[in-house]
């Protein structure tokens, strides 16, 4: 069991690089997660084979009592990924999703990791380069998200914006990467104006779905 979760992490990580540096595997800290509609396909995919496997690779039986309650967590866990993802389709229907990846890149390495400060600013300017990236795929994506999702992203992209116009340049200080740093900001903020107009003008009025799923 333990060997199936430790592999599964690994594939997860390289399709969420975000996740990874949150649970504090670093490897990927230069990396931000895939949102093109065949990258979520392979999580899905990921997701679906893993719950197929986890049965036929681990014996349930053989199991001592608290290892079993370790494989039904990781089996309910997964079946509630594959259901969010086939019923709720938050890529589609939540602009949030991507305001929050595209500040929380940075953000979390430059104030929550343990890594040393340099590195984290350099993995952090890695990310940040693929912001655009990661909001054009958000235009691609997105369908018809309910209104008040919509609204709640257009004011949070107004603080991306403020995050990169003066709180990144705190952030990064004195450091000798900070010129890289800004240059890498203004790619970032411009791709985040885009987005503005694009939330605003675009989304906005098809932003017409219900948040409840029923």
């Amino acid at each position: 069991l333990e060997a199936f979760f430790k592999q599964y992490l690994e594939d997860d990580f390289q399709l969420s690089p975000m996740r990874a540096t949150r649970l504090g595997a670093h490897r990927f800290d230069a990396q931000l997660d895939d949102v093109s509609a065949k990258a979520l396909e392979r999580r899905s995919d990921l997701t679906r084979r893993t719950l197929e496997q986890l049965p036929q690779k681990v014996d349930y039986q053989k199991l001592s009592r608290d290892s079993q309650v370790d494989f039904e967590i990781l089996r309910d866990s997964l079946k509630l990924d594959l259901w969010l993802d086939e019923t709720e389709q938050p890529w589609q229907n939540d602009p949030r999703i991507y305001t929050g990846l595209a500040t929380d890149c940075a953000y979390a390495l430059l104030t929550q990791s343990t890594q040393p400060r340099e590195t984290n600013i350099r993995n952090a300017i890695a990310r940040i380069k693929l912001v655009p990236a990661l909001l054009r795929s958000s235009r691609e994506n997105l369908r018809r998200p309910p209104r008040i999702r919509t609204e709640t992203a257009i004011q949070q992209n107004k603080g991306a914006i403020a995050f990169y116009e003066t709180e990144l340049r705190r952030l990064i200080g004195d450091s000798p990467q900070r010129g890289e740093g800004q240059a890498a900001a203004k790619g970032a903020i411009q791709a985040l104006r885009q987005q503005q107009v694009f939330l605003e003008d675009q989304l906005l009025p098809l932003s017409t779905s219900d948040w409840r799923i029923g």
